[in-house]
């Protein structure tokens, strides 16, 4: 996403991540964050090589996420 983004794509449809775990691959901490700022609605679509698969919203990976709209919230809220 980092190099995507580097080159100036913005509009990301879906996100696969996929492993050789017990249970779908999830994105990490880092991964989430930026998910949740640049592509909040993105489709994340989480396997495992057994067929296991979970699907979410990016946004759905990291609540209370820091993004613009939290910072607004805590301008308004302080």
């Amino acid at each position: 996403m980092a190099a995507a983004l580097s080159q100036g794509a913005r509009d990301f449809v879906a996100l696969a991540v996929v492993g050789d775990t017990e249970e779908p691959l999830v994105p990490c901490g880092a991964c989430r964050q930026w998910i949740v700022e640049f592509a909040p609605m993105m489709w994340i679509i989480m396997g495992n090589l057994k067929g296991k698969m979970r699907l979410c919203r990016g946004k759905e990976l990291l609540p209370l996420a820091f993004t613009e709209d939290y910072l607004r919230k805590q301008e308004n809220d302080g």
